[in-house]
């Protein structure tokens, strides 16, 4: 089997051969994998946190 090189159309008989090639050749080429952005946006609401009573038991609050 051949492995062929998408960015310069060179064959490999070994997969681990082609990407030693693409690392050392083709640098600026990276793994699409790593670039997928995350266009989700951050939740607002995670800083609106309830306001502290220093007169509340917090201890019972999480007994189990």
């Amino acid at each position: 089997m051949r492995w062929l090189c998408e960015y310069c159309n060179r064959e490999f008989t070994k997969s681990y051969t082609l990407t030693q090639h693409i690392s050392q050749r083709h640098p600026y080429i990276q793994d699409s994998t790593n670039q997928i952005v995350n266009s989700e946006e951050p939740d607002d609401d995670i800083w609106n946190l309830p306001e502290y009573d220093s007169n509340y038991d917090y201890s019972t609050e999480y007994e189990v």
